[in-house]
């Protein structure tokens, strides 16, 4: 299962979680636009100094 089938899921699913699942579809306006956003190359350099090794 690849992650962003992993994220809709979790995001559509009705099983109780502490994930705020209403907000993120408010963010996103849809699960479509929430696909989407996640389906494209991201660009990493800007938070590159954010990251973990």
């Amino acid at each position: 299962m690849k992650l962003l089938e992993i994220k809709t899921y979790l995001l559509i699913s009705k099983k109780p979680t502490k994930l705020k699942r209403n907000r993120i579809i408010e963010i996103f306006d849809d699960v479509e636009n929430f696909k989407y956003y996640h389906n494209r190359k991201q660009n990493l350099n800007n938070i590159e100094d954010l990251m973990m090794d």
